[in-house]
């Protein structure tokens, strides 16, 4: 592996490159020895819908088939999952993970029996059957067996050898009677399908005799008719009618975010089922990846903080849908970085939004009104500390949320505080013991 060789990985080492989200999370369990410094920014792997990066210790790893992560450094694994973090060899799996290792002295397929090798078929004759000529009337009819011809007065002509009658021409309809050539009325004596008929005829002017001959009887005159009537229909081919292409659409994204503050994202598309990449590229800085959501309702959703150190000015997100045929569609969006007072970190699904907060300046004395809303309704706390200059942090109580989700505090400032000094106050929200959201904010003293 050649990040882990010092070779190439090199050039990418003077990158500026981070470690954000579930990444960073990650690294601060293994430990930032095990894992060492970052070689790239995280990015996504289309192929396979995951998300990596490379680092001097090894590999970091979104799974999307679980959601977890994960880090390899080439022959141990440390996964962050369902159980918290857990280490494995590479070639061993955990109970809970979805991809076994396949055994490598695996039993062989079976292998397939072969068909049985049937008789060859024997014809059932190897020469022509030789039908000789009957002459009734001027019309010749074939015979599938050969008769005995007599003729009074003279001998009978012998028929040419291994001659057949020349097949009918297709769909022709029988030629009509004539005085020549009108059957005789044994002959015209309508038959049974399927029995043999024995057909005497007699030339009454020319005195001509002939034995009886065995013969099929002639096509019904409808199927002649019918044959002669049936044409050919063309099927008409039918055109396939074009596959819709994937779409992607921004129905939801922000004119301005503030740094350190939640920026939030939506995109619609018409793929069924599939996955959706977000890139977010800030003024002179690599590419950012807020992750893959996988398409719900025809929808994908982001919800990202902004750290406190992003760069201001103009951004651009590029979101890629990859549907589940393989199909992609791409959007971009700009949006603009202000400088914010406010930085929140944490997890982003407990949600904190100020309501009372300090003024840009504050005088000495002053009492403070401080208030939050989240939400969360008469449950898990919120706890408040301010920390001022010269006097260090100071614990300002904590709180159930109300009724309402909301969380109030007065605070009043010290007299010691030095004036043209800068304040700060942390307020951190706590849905559970893993779960909590911080907001942090500063202000200035009179």
């Amino acid at each position: 592996m050649l990040y882990l060789t010092g070779g190439p990985a090199a050039v990418h080492a003077q990158e500026a490159c981070g470690f954000v989200g579930g990444f960073a999370e990650l690294r601060a369990l293994v430990g930032e020895q095990k894992i060492g410094a970052c070689l790239e920014n995280e990015h996504f792997n289309i192929d396979n819908g995951n998300s990596e990066q490379r680092t001097t210790g090894g590999l970091l790893v979104w799974r999307k088939g679980d959601n977890f992560t994960a880090f390899t450094d080439g022959g141990t694994t440390w996964v962050n999952g369902p159980n918290g973090l857990q280490s494995r060899p590479n070639n061993e799996r955990l109970a809970w993970e979805l991809d076994p290792v396949v055994p490598v002295n695996a039993p062989a397929s079976p292998t397939p029996r072969p068909l049985p090798t049937l008789p060859v078929t024997v014809p059932l004759a190897s020469e022509p059957v030789t039908a000789p000529r009957v002459q009734s009337d001027g019309a010749t009819i074939g015979a599938p067996n050969v008769g005995v011809q007599a003729r009074t007065g003279s001998a009978p002509a012998a028929p040419a050898a291994n001659t057949l009658p020349p097949p009918p021409a297709a769909n022709t309809l029988p030629p009509p009677p004539t005085a020549s050539n009108a059957p005789s009325a044994a002959s015209a004596t309508p038959v049974p399908g399927g029995t043999p008929t024995t057909i005497t005829a007699a030339a009454g002017s020319t005195g001509v005799s002939r034995a009886a001959s065995t013969v099929p009887p002639p096509p019904p005159a409808a199927n002649t008719v019918a044959s002669a009537a049936a044409a050919p229909t063309a099927t008409p081919t039918k055109t396939a009618t074009p596959k819709p292409g994937v779409t992607a659409k921004f129905s939801e994204r922000p004119e301005d975010v503030e740094t350190g503050n939640d920026a939030q994202i939506e995109v619609e598309t018409n793929a069924k089922g599939g996955t959706c990449f977000l890139v977010v590229t800030y003024r002179n800085t690599p590419d950012a990846s807020m992750g893959a959501k996988e398409i719900d309702d025809g929808k994908c959703e982001w919800k990202f903080t902004l750290a406190a150190n992003t760069k201001t000015g103009k951004a651009k997100a590029v979101v890629t849908v990859v549907a589940a045929d393989g199909q992609k569609a791409t959007a971009e969006e700009t949006f603009s970085v202000k400088k914010g007072d406010s930085v929140y970190s944490g997890s982003i699904d407990v949600e904190v939004d100020p309501i009372d907060m300090p003024d840009d300046d504050v005088a000495i004395g002053e009492e403070l009104k401080i208030g939050v809303d989240t939400n969360l309704k008469r449950k898990g706390s919120c706890a408040l500390t301010m920390t001022w200059p010269k006097v260090g942090p100071a614990n300002a109580g904590s709180q159930m949320p109300d009724a309402s989700g909301k969380c109030t505090w007065k605070v009043k400032v010290p007299a010691d505080v030095p004036t043209k000094s800068t304040a700060s106050l942390t307020i951190t929200v706590y849905k559970d013991s893993g779960s909590y959201r911080t907001l942090t904010r500063e202000f200035k003293v009179k």
